[in-house]
């Protein structure tokens, strides 16, 4: 049986790591993205840690912050031109200063000539499977792998959408 000390930790690190996801990555990409503002950036490169793991369907892997940085600034700064991302349902798991979690993600934006969809608005689904390891205090991303389920032009998202009775 968990002490309360121990269960107020847990609920205290859960609310950092929801705090973590939403101010770190989504606002900081959208912000970054949006206002076309590499400095928006650092929120997020900020809390990777040096021996991270990224991985993106589609757009590859990244083993480590020297090499993750650039794909968030280069290539998802380069690939759209708007973006707000939306993460739901997390689960997250606390063990001590380690966590792992698992998010839903619907993000539409705007692609640029760079995205592999082509220019136009396009809608991007999927699932985020993170680690996490707490430091001095503070949460950092050991692993980010984005679980990209759908990546398409909007209008074909759409397609076919009927009301359900």
């Amino acid at each position: 049986m968990s002490t309360t000390e121990e269960r107020l930790d847990r609920m205290e690190a859960i609310e950092a790591l929801r705090r973590l996801k939403h101010e770190h990555y989504c606002l900081a990409v959208d912000r970054a993205v949006c206002r076309s503002d590499r400095a928006e950036y650092d929120a997020l490169v900020e809390r990777l840690a040096p021996d991270i793991e990224v991985s993106f369907t589609g757009f590859g892997r990244f083993s480590g912050k020297e090499a993750a940085a650039p794909f968030f600034i280069d290539g998802v700064g380069s690939m759209l031109s708007w973006c707000q991302h939306r993460v739901g349902n997390p689960i997250i798991d606390v063990d001590g200063d380690t966590a792992r979690g698992q998010w839903t993600v619907f993000c539409p934006a705007i692609a640029t000539d760079a995205a592999p969809t082509g220019p136009g608005p396009i809608i991007i689904v999927g699932r985020y499977d993170e680690r996490y390891r707490r430091t001095d205090g503070r949460w950092y991303w050991t692993h980010l792998d984005a679980r990209l389920e759908l990546l398409g032009p909007a209008e074909a998202f759409w397609q076919g959408a009927t009301w359900a009775e």
